[in-house]
């Protein structure tokens, strides 16, 4: 009796992890796809964010309102076309001397927290070039170079990493404008150490040469300046980023 209550218990397990195995692959399978479509989602939202904040600002008559709806439309987009976990997105400015950047000396300039979108701690107001990290940026945004930082434990890039800091991976894009003239910089900072591919940074670049475009109008109100803008703008999105990008490994 107990042998056939055993051999009856045997089957039944192997039963059902035979039904497990089989039906495990169609549940990760469902759940992908969800997760695939959700991602997706968010980056079209983002893509269309992004596009109708520009759109609007060219639109406005570039007041302290209309500036500020600009940001906060591309940086909130932007976090959706990065598709980042726990991302934080944010641009600094260039404030200083009244020069060309190009002209200028590093220590004319400092950089300038415009607005952020993402996470909800709040980033350092200013970079400033007395700190060897405010030094590295600036730098960084006045070479029009850009950095990366994954890994905080192995980079020769200065930074201020202290108790209660959250983001663990950065990595910054160089913002201009006409001329190649520069602007800022938009960071990208996430709260889990992030191997970031190079899509993120394509991504990257397309949110600030967007962003660059709208700067330059803040900067030059001109109206003869909008058709170039406008055209810019036909360009980025005829020949970018195509909306059906993987996004498996994000």
């Amino acid at each position: 009796m107990a042998e056939k209550v055993a051999w009856i218990l045997g089957t039944s397990l192997l039963t059902l992890l035979g039904i497990f195995l089989v039906g495990l692959p169609q549940v990760l399978s469902q759940r992908r796809a969800r997760r695939l479509a959700k991602q997706m989602t968010d980056y079209n939202d983002g893509l269309s964010s992004v596009h109708e904040g520009l759109a609007r600002l060219l639109q406005s008559d570039r007041r302290r309102s209309a500036r500020n709806e600009f940001f906060r439309a591309m940086l909130q987009g932007a976090v959706g076309l990065f598709g980042l976990r726990g991302a934080r997105v944010c641009v600094y400015l260039l404030d200083g001397r009244e020069d060309d950047a190009q002209e200028a000396s590093d220590a004319d300039f400092y950089l300038k927290l415009q607005d952020y979108a993402g996470r909800n701690d709040v980033p350092r107001s200013s970079f400033h070039p007395d700190t060897d990290y405010g030094a590295a940026i600036i730098e960084a945004a006045i070479q029009q170079r850009q950095v990366t930082v994954s890994n905080r434990y192995a980079t020769s890039v200065p930074l201020n990493y202290h108790t209660g800091t959250v983001w663990k991976s950065f990595f910054v894009i160089p913002l201009a404008g006409k001329d190649h003239v520069a602007r800022g910089v938009l960071t990208v900072d996430t709260r889990e150490s992030t191997v970031f591919t190079e899509e993120d940074i394509t991504v990257g670049y397309l949110v600030a040469r967007l962003i660059g475009v709208g700067v330059e109008e803040i900067y030059d109100a001109a109206n003869e300046a909008r058709p170039d803008a406008a055209m810019t703008i036909a360009q980025l999105f005829n020949s970018g980023i195509s909306k059906d990008r993987g996004m498996e490994g994000k």
